[in-house]
């Protein structure tokens, strides 16, 4: 056989295997994507809690709502977020708005376990305002397993906390309003994916500001995130 008639072999054969694989992996995601359709997206529990948080009370309402969101079995999310504080009246003006953002899956019923499906993302507010804050949310996470490590896929967690940041004279003072999805159960909103865009609402646990220096959340650095960030603008 000549030379070309090999090279033009290999290519042939090269060519059949990248569009076997191709196939493949296209329809291991449309069955993944179709799975996925069936797990329910639950919004609005904690991103993190500052563990100095003190003063919790209930009937104090601070409110989220999610405009036109949309989240997809394909690993990405999109939203208008607006957030809404009624709580007891601050006597410092707000410098900043931070939404941090996570996504996580949860599997497992009874005993369930988490696992993230990306980093904690802070977005700074496109509009302050004395009692609430609007944010554009968008970003993209790692699609999950419909089971890990033999435990099915109970739902996908949208977690918020939304932090305030006030010019307290000397210092700076924080007001970290996590989500509590879960302190309302069984209301935990819903949607699902690749479902058309809808509003859903919800609430935050309140807080007392807190001055100075926190011990943060174990989790992430936020007041570190925010002095940077202030720092730099």
């Amino acid at each position: 056989m000549r030379r070309g008639s090999l090279r033009r072999s290999s290519i042939a054969i090269c060519l059949f295997l990248f569009i076997g694989a191709y196939l493949f992996l296209g329809q291991k995601a449309h069955t993944l994507g179709q799975e996925l359709r069936d797990i329910p997206v639950s919004l609005g529990d904690m991103a993190f809690n500052e563990a100095k948080n003190r003063g919790f009370d209930g009937q104090q309402v601070v409110t989220w709502e999610a405009k036109d969101i949309v989240i997809t079995s394909g690993g990405t999310f999109d939203a208008e977020f607006n957030t809404r504080y009624e709580g007891p009246p601050v006597p410092y003006p707000v410098v900043l708005d931070v939404l941090f953002v996570q996504i996580q899956a949860e599997y497992g019923f009874g005993e369930s376990y988490f696992e993230p499906l990306d980093e904690i993302v802070p977005l700074v507010a496109k509009h302050s305002a004395p009692r609430s804050a609007r944010f554009l949310v968008s970003g993209t996470f790692t699609i999950p397993e419909v089971t890990n490590r033999g435990t099915p896929l109970k739902t996908v967690w949208l977690n918020i906390t939304w932090v305030r940041v006030y010019d307290a004279g000397e210092q700076l003072g924080f007001h970290v309003f996590p989500g509590f999805a879960y302190w309302y159960y069984p209301d935990i909103p819903h949607i699902s994916f690749d479902q058309e865009p809808q509003t859903v609402t919800g609430r935050l646990g309140y807080y007392q500001v807190l001055l100075g220096r926190g011990r943060g959340s174990g989790v992430f650095s936020y007041q570190k995130w925010i002095r940077q960030y202030l720092k730099n603008r």
